[in-house]
């Protein structure tokens, strides 16, 4: 999903983000909250790392049921929720339209290792493209997709 940098000198891999000083002024960064959902530790931690490079305050969770507190807490912060699609006790789609029932408005993205036509099978209204981002991604990929979202240029899974 990042970028892997091998080093000769350390016995470690580094994960590397771009940086915003590489990038179009405010093409990828923001100041608005993101609700993380993936029941992945490792996805979870890189993917708030990323974000929060890139100015976004994140609010995770490690599970659907977790994630529903969060947004009840905190929904009239909440300018997006990523999330993953299979996760054990609900699915993303049953968890998204749980939050679409608290707040209708709030635009979605959708992530998951399985392939857009088999995510497309439990959303019966529709998955578009700017929705819909297949793992492994690259930063700037989640980046541009969360920006087009929020600009509120398209998405909205209903």
């Amino acid at each position: 999903m990042f970028v892997e940098q091998h080093t000769h000198k350390q016995n470690s891999i580094e994960r590397s983000f771009p940086q915003a000083s590489h990038l179009g002024r405010g093409e990828w960064v923001g100041n608005e909250t993101i609700l993380l959902v993936d029941d992945e530790e490792l996805v979870l931690a890189y993917l708030t790392k990323a974000l929060i490079r890139f100015g976004y305050k994140v609010l995770t969770a490690s599970d659907p049921e977790e994630a529903l507190v969060v947004f009840r807490n905190n929904q009239d912060r909440i300018n997006l929720v990523v999330l993953d699609v299979i996760m054990p006790g609900m699915n993303g789609a049953q968890l998204l339209k749980k939050i679409h029932a608290i707040q209708s408005s709030t635009p979605a993205l959708i992530i998951s290792a399985f392939s857009e036509q088999d995510i497309e099978k439990l959303f019966p209204d529709g998955l578009n493209k700017l929705t819909f981002l297949q793992k492994p991604f690259v930063p700037g990929d989640l980046l541009s997709r969360l920006r087009i979202l929020l600009d509120g240029k398209q998405g909205l899974i209903n």
